[in-house]
């Protein structure tokens, strides 16, 4: 896949017909709902990591596809959740991606 500016990208999430305001309220709507003893919230696949080259993924370095140099460094690069809370996955992913791209800029 040829590498398209930011710019192009954004447009293709606009072509989703995803409205980002309803997604917003929406959103906030589920956050007023406090979560049950022992559970937690988190929210993931927005840009899930693939090897397969498809637009709105995620390379596993992290980077959103499409673009030089946006990384996606939290849950939204995960491609699904466990039942459990992955607090500590997370953190490690984030420490991974971050840690890459420092090692880019010098």
């Amino acid at each position: 896949m040829a590498a398209v500016s930011d710019g192009d990208s954004f447009a293709a999430i606009q072509r989703t017909g995803h409205d980002a305001r309803h997604a917003a309220v929406g959103l906030l709507a589920d956050a007023s709902r406090a979560p049950q003893h022992g559970s937690s919230v988190h929210y993931a696949t927005t840009l899930p990591f693939d090897t397969a080259d498809k637009l709105l993924t995620t390379e596993p370095s992290g980077r959103l596809r499409g673009t030089k140099a946006v990384y996606i460094a939290d849950g939204a690069a995960f491609a699904y959740l466990p039942a459990k809370g992955l607090t500590g996955t997370l953190m490690a992913n984030a420490n991974r991606v971050g840690q890459q791209v420092a090692r880019t800029m010098d």
